[in-house]
């Protein structure tokens, strides 16, 4: 029977003692080249042997098989031109440079076959030793970019920045006027240097934006992948993958509705319109024909994320103002540079970015794309026409059914959740531009409608959080309609406006009191404190609780008024809360007016009794 070796510390030794080297496996001879002309000659026929198992499909079961072998030519490769020295022992500059693109092109391996512990120090070494004119500036930029995304994965975002930095001025060097033609090392047959240097200098763009999302610069981060997005429409021959292009560009929406620059996400959204039926049908379609989960889900998110547009611009007409005072141009320079000023806050001046600029807008790309519509231009005729409110409205409401033909309760509870509550926040934006008490509180009316079915259907431990924010989204819906009710009874008596208002505010306490209650432990325990997180809104509770039972003027409700104030005091002062002063200060001036005032109105309710 054979009997595998077993190599121990007797197993033959050189003359001088130790294992003899390459005992297991010889090393083989490095080939030094005669000259850097006999170099340039072999890395020529490596790289394009190299280029070509780069290509190969492998089994499954190896799936790296080919990028080993290229690994191994790599190695030997290295080897050799390190080998090519001059009479002190010292590199050229040229050889340097050819020592940088292999040892680039062998980090990338790394990368590529899962290993990126090993691409480090082969990266570096290329950063180090590629210089930046027509031959290695490819590489360079290769290899820079390679460490930013490693520096980005390891949540490094400051040095990831550094490297695409260089990166981005090595590709403006290249572009520039009078620029010599690139002839990057690796240039082999039907290999076009300029294609390759725009596509990497779309993956520089789309790691900045990653890289400066991180460190919490949301305004960079959004038009660098603005720019990504425009620049992959530019060269979607090679790499384009629509759907993720869709997903990008709906998020790219959400942050420009935040902060008002409206016309640019609805560019945005036309754009994923237009994507999201150019994709083929054998991506979109079963083998039966029937459209795909993957394609349905993205054409209602796509709805969804109109109707959160439309939404918008309800919203931030109310403030808009004419002239479009205190905007700020980010429109970006030659290479997607971003004014210092920007801030990526929503609650900052309006974020306005030029879609003449052909660096940014879709158009050029994708033929036919309708302009923004007037709304999204100038939301001073939203603020004042009415009729234009409604129609922007409607907008929104027709996107939001599309998307809940898809989002039923039934499989999608959360996602069904987001769009009913999406389509009563769009009712709640079209109030504030409504004039007719009716007509408000009848929307008022269709929120509470829209979520008290979702929030009865719910069960609470199963979706503790949604049930939670359904609870107090009912008791605001419920006070906004008390508010409503109290303008409609100014200069009324006392009894009258008590007997109108009570039920309205009922059904506001047991809205609150279901949030409330969603922080006791399984025993129904009250906690000590709120989680940190939650206990501004935790207090904000006690603080509707007690403005709303204040309205009802009898002892019964004026007590619980008074029993809302008496444990906002309580809790604040034990806790020693540092938000809310002013409203902090009111409870506690509450503690002390109320019970006078309710002892009145029990005597005076006594004696009506008698």
């Amino acid at each position: 029977t054979f009997q595998p070796i077993m190599v121990t510390a007797s197993a033959p030794a050189a003359a001088g003692g130790g294992l003899k080297k390459g005992f297991l496996v010889e090393e083989e001879p490095v080939e030094v080249p005669s000259n850097v002309v006999a170099l340039k000659e072999r890395v020529a026929r490596e790289f394009v042997e190299c280029a070509r198992l780069r290509k190969v499909t492998n089994e499954e079961e190896r799936p790296y098989e080919s990028r080993y072998e290229e690994r191994r030519i790599l190695q030997r490769l290295r080897k050799s031109a390190q080998a090519l020295v001059d009479e002190n022992g010292e590199m050229s500059d040229e050889v340097r440079g050819i020592v940088g693109a292999v040892n680039g092109l062998l980090g990338a391996n790394f990368v590529e076959t899962e290993e990126p512990g090993a691409a480090t120090a082969p990266l570096q070494l290329a950063v180090d030793q590629l210089g930046s004119d027509q031959v290695q500036l490819v590489h360079r930029l290769e290899a820079l970019n390679h460490m930013a995304m490693l520096c980005c994965e390891r949540q490094q975002h400051p040095d990831a920045i550094k490297y695409l930095t260089e990166a981005k001025e090595l590709y403006a060097q290249a572009t520039s006027p009078g620029a010599p033609e690139l002839t990057p090392l690796d240039c082999g047959p039907g290999h076009i240097a300029a294609d390759r240097l725009e596509r990497m200098h779309t993956d520089t763009l789309f790691y900045l934006a990653q890289a400066h999302g991180h460190v919490g610069d949301a305004a960079k981060s959004a038009v660098y992948c603005h720019a990504t997005l425009q620049r992959q429409l530019h060269c979607r021959d090679h790499d384009f993958e629509r759907f993720e292009w869709c997903k990008n560009a709906m998020q790219l929406a959400t942050y420009y509705s935040a902060n008002q620059a409206l016309a640019v996400a609805e560019h945005c959204l036309l754009a994923a319109d237009h994507v999201l039926v150019t994709i083929p049908d054998a991506e979109r379609r079963e083998e039966n024909g029937e459209l795909t989960e993957k394609y349905l889900e993205l054409r209602a998110n796509i709805h969804l994320q109109w109707a959160e547009l439309m939404r918008a611009i309800l919203r931030h007409s109310r403030s808009a103002k004419s002239g479009g005072a205190g905007q700020v141009e980010a429109a970006a320079a030659a290479h997607v540079e971003v004014p210092s000023g920007i801030t990526g806050a929503a609650t900052a001046a309006p974020l306005a970015i030029d879609l003449k600029d052909e660096r940014l807008a879709f158009t050029s790309h994708l033929q036919g794309l309708p302009d923004p519509s007037p709304e999204c231009v100038e939301v001073l005729l939203v603020k004042e026409d009415y009729e234009v409110a409604k129609r922007v409205f409607k907008r929104g409401l027709a996107h939001i059914h599309y998307a809940k033909r898809y989002f039923v309760m039934d499989g999608f509870v959360t996602d069904h959740y987001a769009a009913v509550n999406l389509e009563a926040q769009l009712y709640g934006a079209l109030i504030l531009h409504e004039t007719d008490a009716c007509r408000a509180l009848t929307m008022h009316r269709r929120r509470a409608a829209l979520l008290e079915p979702i929030f009865e259907g719910l069960n609470p431990k199963a979706y503790h959080a949604v049930s939670r924010q359904l609870a107090f989204d009912l008791g605001a819906i419920h006070g906004d309609i008390l508010d409503v009710r109290m303008l409609g009874l100014q200069g009324r008596p006392p009894s009258v406006v008590t007997a109108k208002v009570e039920k309205v505010v009922e059904r506001a306490d047991y809205f609150l009191h279901k949030f409330i209650d969603s922080y006791k432990n399984a025993e129904g325990e009250a906690p000590d404190r709120a989680e940190a997180e939650n206990e501004e809104v935790y207090i904000q509770a006690y603080f509707s609780l007690a403005r709303f039972w204040g309205k009802v003027e009898t002892s019964a409700g004026l007590t619980k008024s008074l029993r809302a104030y008496e444990f906002i005091a309580k809790y604040t002062q034990k806790h020693d809360v540092d938000f809310m002063q002013e409203e902090l200060h009111m409870a506690r001036e509450m503690v002390d007016l109320l019970p006078p005032k309710i002892s009145k109105l029990s005597a005076a309710e006594a004696h009506h009794c008698d």
